[in-house]
């Protein structure tokens, strides 16, 4: 027969509720991240150049279709337009989208995005973070309502209007000279 003291029991308890404070501790620890600034991408806009029948914009939707983010896609031909809605939560990587449409063949004109800001009025200095990507604004940010939609337009040297681009050549220069860029980044203006 087994002989249980009180002190065994305490013991037995307390690696029997570890399990428990884990569950506890983890189900806090998700709602305490969901509780604050809650954001997604809803959808992009992408000049797509090179676009001129029927057929070249059903290579594009095809492409763009395969990426996991993707919830639907509209093609103008008229104004070689693409408009891509983005998946509800779903992890909206633009580089993606980006090499989706060079995979087609075809090249990026201009890229914007519809981004939804809850929870937060203002922007931390010139940059803001989410999907572990970093997001360097190079314009001076106005401050945003809550649960605003901004539109956020993408700058690179591959695919931005050269007006555009020369205009924050600058703000451009200083991050890369600052040695600011480390990691996923992409230089934004909102």
């Amino acid at each position: 027969m087994l002989k249980t003291t009180s002190r065994h029991a305490a013991h037995f308890m307390s690696i029997m509720n570890r399990p428990l404070k884990n569950v506890v501790l983890t189900t806090v620890a998700i709602l305490v991240s969901y509780s604050g600034v809650v954001a997604q991408f809803k959808s992009a806009t992408i000049g797509v150049d090179g676009l001129t029948c029927s057929m070249c914009s059903l290579s594009v939707e095809k492409s763009i279709r395969k990426l996991p983010f993707v919830k639907d896609v509209i093609i103008d031909l008229n104004t070689t337009v693409a408009v891509v809605e983005f998946s509800d939560a779903s992890g909206v990587e633009m580089r993606k989208l980006i090499k989706s449409v060079r995979d087609a063949g075809f090249s990026v004109r201009d890229l914007s995005a519809s981004f939804i800001w809850q929870g937060r009025k203002s922007f931390d200095g010139a940059k803001f973070i989410y999907e572990d990507n970093m997001y360097l604004i190079l314009n001076e940010p106005k401050e945003v309502d809550q649960d605003a939609i901004i539109n956020v337009t993408f700058l690179d040297r591959t695919f931005t209007q050269s007006n555009l681009y020369k205009q924050y050549a600058d703000k451009l220069k200083k991050f890369e000279s600052q040695n600011v860029i480390n990691g996923s980044y992409y230089f934004v203006v909102l």
